[in-house]
């Protein structure tokens, strides 16, 4: 009728658009679906908004839900975080919310894994225009910028968890090894360098 065209905004979402506002639809939301507290997150590191404070307020009461999320659904969320082009903010925002303790509380967090990220990533920084190989590339460092100082055990059970690939587990598996051994690489000869190194992924060393 004479309404053909006009835009209908029963929820009030053109104003939130103009403030910078990510909000979700119901109180439940995030328990109904816990993956949204990865996409709030990541939206807002994003685009610059912010998480309504209503909606903040919901996350501490959706949390034990994380640890319900299948591995390959919690793998796909924080893989999506890491083919951003500055995963840092978001990774550290889930972690100030306690996301992570919900998920393995092997997962590493504080001043020096966020140092790392900082000063590492910005190497694989990337739009999201890259070829998806690079993408990929990209994605698999930060997993191991952020992996790199546990223990081999460690790692094997948050692969078990996430449903990691096997390369990928190869991959953090391998720089975690160079990591621990930093001392050991010192003071040795090139060619005993390069014996040690040469069977390990190039991304890894």
């Amino acid at each position: 009728g004479e309404h053909f065209g006009e835009m209908r905004d029963d929820l009030n979402v053109m104003s939130d658009l103009e403030h910078g506002l990510i909000r979700v639809l119901h109180p439940k939301s995030f328990i109904d679906d816990p993956t949204r507290l990865f996409r709030a997150v990541r939206y807002a590191q994003r685009y610059g908004f912010e998480i309504a404070p209503e909606t903040l307020a919901l996350i501490p009461e959706a949390l034990p839900f994380v640890d319900k999320l299948s591995p390959a659904r919690l793998r796909h969320e924080l893989d999506l975080i890491f083919e951003e082009e500055d995963s840092v903010p978001m990774i550290a925002q889930l972690a100030d919310m306690g996301v992570f303790q919900h998920i393995q509380p092997a997962l590493p967090w504080g001043e020096g894994t966020l140092a790392r990220f900082k000063n590492t990533c910005a190497e694989y920084s990337h739009t999201r225009r890259a070829a998806s190989s690079q993408v990929e590339r990209n994605r698999d460092c930060r997993w191991m910028v952020w992996l790199i100082g546990l223990t081999a055990k460690e790692i094997r059970a948050l692969a078990k968890r996430l449903h990691f690939t096997a390369d990928l587990s190869k991959k953090i598996l391998a720089a975690s090894s160079i990591f621990h051994e930093l001392d050991f690489f010192k003071d040795i000869r090139p060619s005993q360098c390069a014996a040690r190194l040469d069977s390990l992924p190039e991304d890894s060393i």
